[in-house]
């Protein structure tokens, strides 16, 4: 029997079977809902496999007003390398049963030199109590940016 992350997974295209897509610039995924007890995590990864595909990121999360709540170091990462950010949900002050809308946001540099092509990413939300992944998330939206 598939367990409902592995259903969900599927889905979104983050089992391997499924597409995958590559970021550039400015990119958002959806907002998720999580409550006290939980972590919303942005994954990435380059999936390069040349020295000379290195990428800079900065990964980070904002509330449904747009607020940024965290933001991660300039992080340059080489081939196979990643990296990922969390954001506890007990960190925000939630009343019991009161969930938060967080979008999570993966910027990346596109100046001359990098090669950020490699780079996925991937969302998720788990329990903090046992670490089970409750919801997975692989699909981005690029922003424009004129």
């Amino acid at each position: 029997m598939m367990g409902k992350t592995a259903f969900f997974a599927t889905l979104l295209g983050a089992s391997g079977s499924g597409p995958c897509w590559a970021l550039h610039g400015e990119n958002d995924f959806g907002p998720v809902g999580v409550v006290r007890g939980q972590t919303v995590r942005v994954n990435v990864v380059n999936t390069a496999v040349s020295v000379h595909h290195t990428c800079p990121v900065v990964l980070s999360f904002h509330d449904d007003a747009g607020k940024q709540l965290l933001e991660s170091n300039l992080q340059v990462l080489g081939p196979g390398q990643g990296a990922h950010l969390d954001l506890n949900a007990d960190g925000l002050e939630l009343k019991p049963g009161e969930r938060a809308q967080i979008r999570a946001h993966v910027s990346l540099s596109v100046a001359r030199g990098y090669a950020c092509r490699h780079v996925i990413a991937t969302e998720e939300v788990f329990d903090n109590a046992t670490g089970e992944t409750r919801v997975l998330n692989a699909q981005l939206t690029e922003r424009f940016v004129p």
